[in-house]
């Protein structure tokens, strides 16, 4: 069994009998549901050939006009039509509340050991090899591309690695790193990464196939573990040096959430910035200075040194949705940039 990147654990040490039963039943829904999809436009048609013929046998013996006919093949039409339509609800109905009865029972399961099942369920007789997209032993969890951009690695990867009763942390079948460029981003990066993963999966499936089980350990005091990042990790603190906010921006790039800070109380996302070429002192945040086709904001712990360089911002999107060059959005200097409104 393989479990890919962004899959949950949890989950996947559950594999067995009952998880095969979810998916055959969710083919059984889709199966269902399409075909009653399939009859539907004919509902109506059979409705009405119904009334009709009902209408027919009322005139064959006296009891009601051409007139009537219509009249009555009308109704028999709409009455037929929405028990079709009704039925058609429930039966749908009916499946998914047992699919999800089903999925609830895997849910539920609590097995002794986590690569084990109940019963003496089927597993995979090789074990479950799990795709991770960093270099373990390092950023284990969340977010790993992002959080390595920040602290400035110099290279991402992915690794396949044999699950254990630990999160990413089984021995390490296979493993291929990309450099980190000067202006890449999160998104360049994800790409570089993407196309790691079919042939660190197809050589680690291969020595699995060859018969190895001996694989490399993790060096478990090299181990670090990331959690998931939420709106506060894209925030701008600038207490933090301009070298690394500027990685927080490029790590921050579309689709993901843009870093923010707030101006004049209302929230300002950065979408480019760079390292100034000038050193800039004073208060943390502090709108300071043109520099070239950015401004330059005051960053750093101790900028009260001089001895920092600024945040060079280039483009900004405002609480609206507009873009704008940040020369163009601040038009005068002075002023903050803050963490909260």
């Amino acid at each position: 069994a393989v479990r890919g990147i962004g899959g949950e654990p949890a989950l996947v040490r559950r594999h067995g009998a009952r998880s095969a039963a979810v998916s055959e039943h969710t083919l059984t829904t889709a199966r269902v549901s399409a075909n009653w999809a399939a009859l539907s436009p004919f509902v109506p048609a059979v409705a009405l050939a119904a009334g009709l013929a009902f209408g027919g046998l009322a005139v064959l013996r006296g009891g009601m006009s051409v007139g009537g006919i219509v009249a009555f093949a009308g109704w028999m039409s709409m009455l037929v039509m929405w028990v079709g339509v009704l039925t058609l609800r429930l039966s749908q109905l009916s499946q998914a509340v047992t699919a999800a009865r089903r999925l609830q029972e895997v849910l539920r399961l609590r097995p002794a050991h986590p690569l084990a099942g109940e019963g003496g369920e089927a597993l995979p007789r090789h074990g479950t090899l799990n795709i991770h997209d960093s270099l373990l032993p390092k950023y284990a969890g969340f977010s790993p591309i992002i959080w390595a951009m920040i602290n400035g690695e110099s290279e991402v990867g992915v690794t396949a690695h044999m699950m254990n009763d630990e999160l990413d942390a089984g021995d390490i079948v296979g493993q291929e790193a990309v450099a980190i460029g000067p202006k890449d981003t999160a998104t360049d990066l994800f790409h570089k990464t993407v196309d790691l993963i079919a042939p660190v999966t197809v050589t680690a499936l291969g020595r699995i196939a060859a018969g190895e089980t001996e694989f490399t350990p993790q060096d478990r005091s090299q181990a670090s573990f990331f959690h998931k990042r939420s709106d506060v990790d894209t925030r701008i603190d600038w207490s933090w040096p301009a070298e690394d906010l500027e990685r927080l921006v490029r790590a921050q790039s579309e689709p993901y959430p843009s870093a923010y800070t707030f101006h004049k109380g209302k929230r300002l996302e950065i979408l480019a910035a760079v390292v100034s070429e000038g050193r800039y002192g004073g208060t943390p945040g502090r709108i300071f200075y043109r520099e070239g086709e950015g401004v330059a904001i005051v960053a750093g712990a101790d900028a009260r040194t001089g001895r920092n360089h600024g945040l060079a911002i280039t483009r900004v999107r405002t609480e609206d949705g507009r873009e704008l060059a940040a020369t163009d959005y601040f038009t005068s200097m002075g002023g903050y940039l803050t963490t909260r409104p």
